[in-house]
């Protein structure tokens, strides 16, 4: 059931965006006092999530302020500043590559929706329900991430739930023959491992746990595939990558949706990760790294 609501709901945005797509931009994200004019008006709107950006509209970003765009085409645009700053709609056209990104567009579409609010009330409902009718094992460090996990890209971002009053963390790397490859220490509750790292590169899986000295983890494997995916996915990464800005916190969350939907999780949660240090004072990235945490049961966190 859960399979066909997906398919309904691309169905229905695509219905709806063949139907009418008569804006320039739709906004994703605004953070910040930002506020617009229409073309046809003196009227000044606050810019929320859903505004429509149209022709002839002008755009108004606060000091500080943060804003993410989805064009009508497909392609993505973030807007920052240290001061306030005005921008025509049409000159933000003009940035654009006019490059049809339907890819985009679905992904962005599936990240929106599960960001609505009565997504959110069910996707807490269901976390609850499941948390709350297992018995959690007794464990002092626990990994936002399966036991099992496969990894696409070369990158891993992991994050564990903090332990109080820890100073330090010390993650160890094994091979499958219980040797350990990688030693690493961090004071907080979170490492990137580089799988393109002369240690880990050619390892086809590696076995992680990570200790304080109050105790230790899970052991928590990753299994490395890089090779051998359908056809489609190839042309799907591919296309993505070629339209997409890695340096851009919003396309993170573009990528992030696609891995989800290949069950690539490991390589969603890096995505998160680089969206938040991107930009870490954006509320939004924080919340849409929750979501995805609880929709998949690794756990309910607040990040700071």
């Amino acid at each position: 059931m859960k399979k066909i609501g997906s398919i309904m709901l691309v169905l229905l945005w695509a219905s709806c965006y063949s139907i009418a797509q008569d804006y320039s931009f739709k906004v994703i994200i605004s953070k910040g006092d930002n506020s617009f004019q229409e073309s046809s008006s003196t009227n000044i709107n606050m810019l929320k999530a859903g505004s429509q950006l149209h022709q002839g509209d002008v755009l108004k970003i606060d000091a500080n302020g943060y804003v993410a765009l989805l064009g009508s085409s497909g392609e993505t645009i973030e807007l920052k500043n240290e001061e306030a700053k005005e921008y025509k709609i049409n000159e933000l056209t003009a940035r654009l590559n006019n490059t049809e990104t339907g890819l985009i567009n679905k992904y962005a579409s599936y990240l929106v929706s599960k960001m609505a609010p009565e997504a959110r009330e069910s996707n807490r409902k269901a976390y609850a329900s499941i948390t709350g009718a297992v018995e959690r094992e007794v464990v002092t460090i626990h990994a936002y991430m399966r036991k099992s996990s496969v990894l696409f890209d070369t990158i891993a971002v992991i994050r564990w739930k903090p332990v109080d009053n820890a100073v330090a963390y010390n993650v160890v790397v094994k091979n499958i023959f219980d040797e350990i490859i990688l030693e690493a220490k961090t004071s907080k509750p979170v490492i990137s491992l580089d799988f393109s790292d002369e240690k880990l590169k050619d390892r086809d899986m590696v076995i992680i746990s990570i200790s304080t000295g109050g105790g230790g983890s899970n052991e928590y494997s990753i299994t490395t595939v890089t090779r051998d995916r359908p056809g489609a996915f190839v042309a799907e990464i591919g296309e993505l990558h070629a339209a997409l800005d890695i340096r851009s916190a919003f396309d993170n969350l573009v990528l992030a949706e696609f891995y989800e939907q290949n069950n690539l999780l490991l390589d969603a949660t890096t995505c998160y990760e680089k969206a938040m240090e991107i930009e870490p004072d954006v509320q939004y990235f924080k919340d849409v790294y929750l979501e995805f945490l609880m929709r998949n049961n690794f756990g309910n966190i607040i990040i700071n």
